[in-house]
This record gives structure tokens, C-alpha cells and sequence, in this order.
């Protein structure tokens, strides 16, 4: 949702998201490295790992509501 209100500004997943796809470390605080490479994804390209509650980015513009 962050990413298509913010146009592709802001790429993020909160804790819980992040935990599903198992790529994240125990923690939950970022990317395994090694479990990326392991796959043949750059951590650069994986999204910012933020806490769920709270603002993390801005909109662009509102959407369109007839689109």
C-alpha cells in the first residue's frame, strides 16, 4: 500500500510481513544475507523493514477513484 500511495517512493513491509517469506533474520530487524544470496536476491532490491505502527512515507497524490 506504501509503495502505490507514495508512487513508488517508498519501499517498505513491516516486521510481520517480512517474517512470512523466511528471508528475514531471527530478529526481525533485517534481511538474512546470507539466506538472500543463498536464493540470488540483492538485499538492495528487498524492501525497508519498519515497525507497523506508524508513518512511513507520504502520498503522492490522492488516487484516482474512478480509474
Amino acid at each position: 500500500m506504501t509503495w502505490l500511495l507514495s508512487e513508488g517512493a517508498v519501499h517498505v513491509t513491516d516486521r510481520s510481513n517480512a517474517a512470512v517469506n523466511g528471508l528475514v533474520r531471527l530478529d526481525l530487524t533485517t534481511w538474512d544475507e546470507r539466506v538472500l544470496s543463498i536464493l540470488g536476491l540483492d538485499p538492495v532490491m528487498m524492501p525497508s523493514i519498519v515497525d507497523t505502527m506508524g508513518a512511513h512515507g507520504w502520498r503522492a497524490r490522492w488516487p484516482d477513484r474512478h480509474a
